[in-house]
């Protein structure tokens, strides 16, 4: 709360990180100093000192982004703003009471990691995260290796495509998308354009269609829409079974460095329509595995030569179950991470 709403200038569009960074929750005396450390989502948990120390103590670290978070000073993805290849001075996205703190801050932070360490390997789950990281002052001395975030099993087995729209009420003919985000009132995920693109092409094709949406406050959207269905937070499992009833994933999100259901659908042959920009352009190969959309009416007319090509659907679908199974294998991520934990020297 104190990050987002004191610190943070209310007109960014990203949540940021400041007080959370120097909290620590992770005791050293529990850490075998033989054992490599791979680090997820470390704010809150430990703190940037504690993760310095151990680089520097010749700790095997392998710390792997899911944001842009560890290499800035504040934000979680900085848009257009590269102040972090230098020393994040001014940050936009906080409060101008807090902006040298910040940059004090991120002094500090990137002081532990200025040194070239054989025993630190950063991980990005794009190309796009990991350019940003080998740009940024904090980590441009570093190692920095790429690996793609894997999805759970369960997407890669196979699911009832009749069961699930039956059980959903959706007709054989009509064309349906799929929207996915944990809170979908987000503005950064931008679900509006979503609608409007996603109905509009259904109104340009003549064909009738359910959108579907996954994750909170769905019911925004969805109550003065009978073709919305709000499925609200599913599990993993309850996500592969219904999804697998849709046609197409679409994502306008404005902020993402990976987006984790591209693969997710894609493994269950639903491709993706998505806004071009961050780390998106890394997850689709534009017409083999999903479409680049660059706003709500090329979203529309993708939507609309989509629901009347069935033989555009399917090699789509073939070409997102094909890249899925490429790029975001359990196994295959395991073997890289294996690999990155021998290289490693203590």
């Amino acid at each position: 709360m104190f990050d987002n709403y004191v610190v943070g200038n209310m007109s960014a569009q990203t949540i940021g990180t400041f007080k959370r960074r120097v909290l620590d929750g992770l005791k050293r005396d529990s850490i075998n100093s033989d054992s490599t450390i791979h680090l997820h989502w470390a704010e809150g948990v430990i703190s940037r000192e504690k993760i310095g120390g151990l680089v520097t103590a010749g700790q095997p670290v392998v710390w792997t982004m899911h944001d842009m978070a560890p290499f800035t000073a504040f934000c979680h993805h900085s848009f257009n703003c590269n102040q972090y290849f230098e020393n994040c001075g001014a940050c936009p996205q906080a409060h101008k009471v807090f902006q040298n703190k910040v940059s004090m801050q991120f002094q500090a932070n990137r002081s532990a990691f200025s040194i070239p360490r054989e025993n630190l390997c950063v991980v990005a789950p794009t190309e796009w995260m990991a350019d940003k990281a080998r740009k940024s002052a904090a980590f441009r001395a570093q190692r920095v290796e790429v690996v793609p975030n894997p999805i759970a099993e369960i997407f890669f087995q196979s699911q009832n495509r009749v069961k699930a729209r039956v059980s959903l009420g959706i007709s054989p003919e009509h064309f349906v998308g799929i929207a996915i985000a944990s809170d979908l009132a987000n503005k950064n995920k931008s679900v509006q354009n979503v609608v409007a693109g996603f109905f509009g092409g259904l109104s340009r094709s003549g064909k009738n269609g359910k959108l579907l949406l996954v994750g909170a406050n769905g019911d925004y959207f969805a109550k003065n829409n009978p073709d919305i269905i709000d499925l609200g937070l599913l599990t993993q499992e309850s996500l592969a079974e219904f999804a697998i009833g849709a046609d197409v994933n679409i994502s306008m999100s404005l902020a993402e460095s990976s987006g984790l259901t591209i693969h997710e659908m894609g493994a269950l042959g639903v491709p993706s329509l998505v806004l071009s920009g961050s780390g998106m352009n890394f997850l689709i190969d534009n017409g083999q595995n999903g479409v680049l959309v660059e706003g709500v009416e090329s979203l529309s007319t993708a939507v609309s030569e989509l629901a009347t090509n069935q033989n555009l659907q399917a090699a789509l679908s073939s070409g997102a179950k094909l890249s899925a199974g490429k790029i975001a294998s359990p196994a295959i991520a395991a073997k890289r991470y294996l690999e990155i934990y021998q290289s490693l020297k203590p």
